[in-house]
């Protein structure tokens, strides 16, 4: 009889959810650069950083309410521009992404810096071998495991 209640019972949830999760990330942008390091990691995986995974970025970084409570879209632009130059530094600029991603280790939100990541290796319609090593590699290094997040 009452179960819109529970419906909005969950919804404040969420809501409540959702800003804490925005407080602890804000001001953080070691989390956002994280964040773009690893989505930049894996575009660069099979050589070619293609338009349909930018786009893709792009969709995720706009799309995520956390992010876009804790963050500025200026701030969210620039992480990203600089984490694509750097993926196309080849090695030194891989490595510093790679300790970018790092820096998230035992962070709550790790999860969803990888989750974010295989979204952008599916956009191009599968994830292909090279982007799932990177990811691998990332939840390797994160703590987490790869399969129970695919």
């Amino acid at each position: 009889m009452f179960g819109f209640l529970n419906g909005k019972k969950a919804r404040n949830d969420l809501k409540a959810k959702l800003a804490d999760s925005a407080n602890r990330l804000s001001g953080r942008l070691d989390f956002l650069q994280g964040a773009v390091s690893l989505a930049a990691l894996v575009m660069a995986a099979d050589g070619e950083i293609e338009a349909a995974e930018r786009d893709m970025l792009a969709r995720s970084l706009r799309n995520n309410d956390t992010l876009n409570a804790a963050y500025t879209g200026a701030q969210i632009d620039e992480a990203t521009k600089r984490a694509l130059a750097k993926a196309e530094q080849g090695r030194t600029g891989k490595k510093a992404l790679w300790s970018e991603v790092e820096d998230l280790k035992g962070d709550p939100d790790a999860e969803t810096v990888i989750l974010m990541a295989m979204d952008v290796a599916d956009s191009d319609g599968d994830m292909e071998p090279a982007e799932q090593k990177v990811l691998r590699d990332a939840c390797d290094r994160l703590g987490l495991s790869f399969e129970a997040l695919v």
